[in-house]
């Protein structure tokens, strides 16, 4: 095995561990039945004008429910499943600058902010879909979000997380444009999104670089990895110590690395960062998060033990019987949806590998 001289001596130990004890990786068999789980999630989720509520024991309702749903959807090739949830965004969430309400209010305006980290997920989902469908809606959908979210949530060229507008019974007309917050919380960064987007809207190339850029440096940082990156001054905050950010940091960050030598040696750095935590977890998300990091690092039998603790979370009994969640008392559990969609993706993910590795490889002539 030949290895770059670039390499830290973290990666070049990772990289012997793969290529010693990797390639009998063996997926369990799954923890939770997904479409048991999915019928269950509508049954206890799904509320007022047909949108899944956050979480069970209130109606809250997020754009983040709403397109990691939709992100599932198109794993699992559910076109049936996609469109309902494509019309919730439209009809729900869309506001008339092209950005998504992260949170609907009690009247159906909802709030006059964002969250870039789900208008992306929406773009990723929505040209995933027009590639596997082909249906032009999609993708002109698609590239709507995305060029909004390059209008109003990028500043110095770097995306941040949120923009606010005017909203409302007094809103101008044409919307006044979003105002782009000061921060980039580095585990919202979806670089494999802007790289989609960049192949509809040269524009989001050069956000992608800069971000990649900034979050690459807070996450190898020499004190340890940051949490928030201040764009006017150019400076880091350390993390919440969030074990799900934390995670949804590395997974974002190496889905976003080009497919070059440069960028398998930053996987290798990033990967090279030890992280047993969820060994011990107490949150799903955090759980099947860590399964899908693991998995990006070639560590398959760490992610299959990762996503066979799911199964340890799963209620047996009760309203929620099926699905992962809480209990709180014998009486009281809850489930929250960003959970349960969580590891539902972190299941389809794991399944589209295991079909890869039984195909037959391909003999060259």
């Amino acid at each position: 095995m030949l290895l770059s001289p670039h390499l830290s001596p973290r990666a070049i130990l990772l990289c012997v561990l793969l290529a010693s004890s990797q390639a009998s990786a063996v997926p369990s068999e799954p923890p939770l039945a997904a479409e048991d789980a999915l019928w269950s999630l509508d049954q206890v989720l799904r509320g007022r004008k047909d949108t899944l509520q956050d979480r069970s024991d209130r109606s809250i309702y997020l754009s983040e429910t709403t397109t990691l749903a939709m992100e599932l959807a198109v794993l699992r090739g559910d076109r049936e499943t996609f469109l309902r949830e494509r019309a919730v965004l439209l009809d729900r969430f869309l506001s008339p600058l092209g950005l998504l309400r992260w949170r609907l209010g009690r009247s159906d305006d909802g709030w006059c902010s964002n969250a870039s980290v789900d208008d992306l997920r929406a773009v990723r989902a929505l040209l995933e879909a027009h590639e596997r469908w082909g249906d032009d809606e999609d993708a002109r959908l698609g590239i709507r979000i995305g060029r909004a979210v390059l209008d109003h949530n990028v500043r110095d060229g770097v995306l941040v997380d949120a923009a606010s507008w005017t909203c409302g019974r007094h809103a101008p007309e044409p919307p006044t444009p979003g105002q782009p917050g000061p921060a980039l919380t580095l585990a919202f960064a979806d670089l494999e999104a802007l790289r989609a987007l960049g192949l509809h809207e040269p524009r989001a190339n050069g956000v992608l670089y800069r971000t990649r850029a900034v979050v690459l440096a807070g996450t190898l940082h020499t004190d340890g990895p940051q949490g928030r990156y201040l764009v006017d001054s150019r400076s880091y905050e350390p993390g919440s110590g969030n074990p799900i950010e934390r995670e949804l940091q590395r997974v974002y960050l190496l889905n976003g690395q080009p497919p070059d030598a440069m960028g398998r040696a930053t996987s290798l750095e990033i990967c090279a960062q030890r992280d047993d935590g969820w060994r011990s977890s107490d949150n799903v998300a955090h759980t099947a998060t860590a399964s899908r990091r693991l998995a990006r690092c070639g560590l398959e039998t760490q992610a299959d033990e990762a996503l066979a603790r799911l199964g340890t979370f799963v209620l047996d009994e009760g309203p929620h019987a099926g699905l992962p969640g809480y209990r709180h008392s014998e009486d009281d559990t809850v489930v929250w949806a960003f959970d349960v969609l969580v590891a539902l993706i972190a299941l389809e993910e794991a399944a589209l590998r295991t079909d890869s590795r039984s195909q037959p490889e391909a003999i060259a002539p």
